[in-house]
């Protein structure tokens, strides 16, 4: 085998044209990581604005469907001992200043339509649960993944504040799983 200096310097240069390569590229990746972490924040953010939204609106929809459920309560149990109230409780019945029983019911005040109208409100409620607690999910991932800036980390404990004031009173019905056997199942 020959080592020249000719050979050595050669391969010296080939090894700094190659690390020169290597640097060049490690820095366009580090440009592409910080530009796709800005972006990935701006959705965060903008998945945050959102989530507000809607629920801000669950909430309006759970307490208007939870409402409605009341009144058609009062409505089965006004039918069922023949007490005549069955006006009173449609105008006492109101979500933001509007007749929600009398809406929801179609103007269409019988006994069967109330029984009927219960089971589908009791399953709008549901579907708000889960809506709302599919919501809460996407907010604890947002915070374990510390993608959360300090701009918005007031806005995202507001949400969590708000989710955590919820009471869920029918909550056993979205699901029938056992928690325990989920729990075995995940670990």
């Amino acid at each position: 085998m020959k080592v020249s200096i000719d050979s050595i310097l050669n391969t010296a240069i080939d090894m700094k044209k190659k690390n020169n390569i290597n640097d060049d590229s490690l820095k366009n990746n580090e440009q592409d990581v910080k530009i796709d972490s800005v972006e990935i924040k701006n959705r965060v953010t903008s998945r945050i604005s959102n989530i507000q939204i809607e629920l801000k609106n669950l909430q309006s929809s759970l307490t208007k469907n939870q409402i409605i459920n009341e009144g058609i309560l009062l409505l089965k149990d006004d039918f069922e001992n023949g007490n005549g109230k069955v006006n009173k409780i449609l105008d006492q019945t109101q979500f933001e200043n509007k007749n929600v029983l009398n809406d929801f019911l179609n103007n269409d005040i019988n006994y069967n339509n109330v029984l009927n109208s219960s089971d589908m409100v009791l399953k709008l409620i549901e579907k708000d649960i889960a809506s709302i607690k599919g919501l809460q999910v996407e907010i604890e991932n947002i915070v374990a993944s510390n993608l959360v800036d300090s701009d918005i980390s007031d806005t995202v404990s507001g949400i969590e504040n708000s989710l955590l004031n919820i009471k869920f009173t029918t909550l056993n019905k979205i699901s029938g799983l056992n928690p325990e056997m989920v729990l075995g199942l995940i670990r």
